[in-house]
């Protein structure tokens, strides 16, 4: 942890950050996430942003002028993408993007913000590397301020044909979509040739929304449900109390006794079929197991003091406070044990579906309360780690499995060529997850953005 705090001093610190035309990382442990393996007594050579070579220490020549990194009884990784993020709202660069970076995440999957496409691309040069929808796609009551409302399915093209032509990375869709809408969203999306991810509507099946492409899904929202025998009367249910105008909070008491329903009805059968689907799709699961913590956290008071909060802005540690009271306010023990046996079942399906070939993704939720900038990536994947993934299984969720599924192939491995987001661990993540968290030099870019 003192480690860290340094790291976070030297990345806060703007004009500390070392600049050299060259870079070489010597006598370093490369971890190969991809074979869960490392490679030691490696020499890592970095210019011009790129990953120039990579080569066994005692073969490798280092460049004149470069600046050398000692790499011994270290370890390398690539850099790490958080793909769960809210971290593009008024003020919040300034203070979450030198944080991602501390902790090592280079590179961030927004997945809605009331900032403009335009006002998004801005932001593209600098910190962390961004992929982002913009605005979230929503029902015609959207949970979120800044959604775009849809009411039918020719809202629903005009909203997806909008986003393009401003230019967004994807498209986000949303809790409350009314069915046509959704079917229309994957539609268009397909025909304009712009990936679409996120929630599945409370009034479309996990299957469904895989089956219509969508990339990934959110929070394991819908997978529950899908995994149990009694699937089809909830989803009869779920569609008619989204009728009202009032559904988005309506809607949640049902949705957590839906929940502990279909634990009660799970189908082994039925979730492996799922998973068949998911494969064949390539349908990624993005659980943001430390969100689903934190809703079972409610009550803590030790958690809720966490003194990471003072890294926020202003303005959203007040929305946090309040959100939480209002939780503390209206929740009952009752609701706080169901919310915990809900995590351990998001826990097991997270396991399920990963040992079955399904690709995980590591995200956060950032932005969300007690979901912090870097630091509860580490998080994610030590919960991913609890849930039975192998560490290297939880590496590659932020990291290889992470690029690839955004279409990054330079990105996320650690070879010639690739463009150069690397970590320098003081000790190896294969044998102990916590270890991403022993960072010593963070590169972005092919420049130090923080260190010791």
């Amino acid at each position: 942890m003192h480690s860290l705090l340094i790291l976070i001093f030297a990345a806060l610190s703007g004009p500390g950050i070392q600049r050299a035309p060259l870079l070489a990382i010597r006598n370093v442990a490369v971890v190969d996430v991809e074979r869960g393996v490392v490679r030691p007594h490696m020499t890592v050579v970095i210019g011009d942003g790129r990953i120039i070579a990579v080569g066994k220490s005692w073969r490798s020549r280092i460049p004149d002028g470069a600046q050398v990194i000692d790499g011994t009884n270290r370890f390398l990784i690539p850099g790490l993408w958080d793909m769960h993020v809210h971290a593009l709202f008024d003020e919040v660069p300034e203070k979450f993007f030198p944080l991602f970076l501390a902790y090592g995440v280079t590179s961030i999957r927004d997945m809605g913000t009331d900032r403009s496409p335009a006002g998004i691309a801005a932001l593209k040069s600098s910190g962390p590397r961004i992929h982002a929808a913009g605005p979230w796609v929503d029902g015609p009551h959207p949970v979120n301020p800044g959604s775009i409302a849809v009411s039918n399915a020719s809202d629903a093209r005009a909203a997806v044909d909008s986003l393009v032509a401003q230019g967004v990375d994807f498209i986000k869709v949303y809790s409350l979509l009314p069915r046509d809408a959704y079917v229309a969203i994957a539609d268009e999306a397909h025909r304009k040739g712009i990936p679409f991810a996120g929630h599945v509507p409370e009034t479309v099946t996990a299957w469904e929304a895989s089956e219509a492409g969508q990339r990934s899904i959110e929070h394991l929202y819908g997978v529950l449900r899908a995994c149990s025998s009694d699937e089809a009367s909830m989803l009869e249910e779920m569609t008619h109390r989204m009728a009202d105008a009032d559904a988005a909070t309506s809607a949640v008491p049902l949705l957590i006794s839906q929940s502990l329903h279909a634990i009660d009805t799970f189908d082994a059968g039925k979730a492996a079929m799922l998973a068949e689907v998911f494969k064949r799709n390539r349908t990624a699961l993005d659980p943001t197991l430390i969100w689903h913590r934190t809703r079972a956290r409610t009550a803590d008071d030790a958690f809720l003091a966490d003194p990471r909060t003072r890294q926020i802005p202003d303005w959203m540690g007040e929305v946090w406070a309040n959100r939480m009271a209002g939780r503390r306010k209206s929740e009952t023990p009752a609701d706080i044990a169901a919310r915990k046996r809900l995590l351990d079942r998001y826990m097991m399906l997270t396991r399920f579906f990963a040992e079955r070939g399904v690709v995980v993704l590591a995200g956060t939720d950032t932005g969300e309360p007690y979901c912090f900038p870097g630091s509860s990536l580490h998080e994610e994947l030590a919960l991913l780690v609890e849930a039975g993934l192998s560490p290297a299984r939880a590496l590659r969720a932020a990291t290889s499995d992470a690029a690839a599924f955004m279409g990054e192939r330079d990105l996320g491995t650690i070879a010639a060529g690739k463009r150069a987001d690397v970590v320098l661990l003081d000790a190896n993540p294969l044998v102990d997850i916590h270890n991403t968290t022993k960072i010593r030099t963070v590169i972005s870019r092919g420049v130090i953005t923080g260190g010791r």
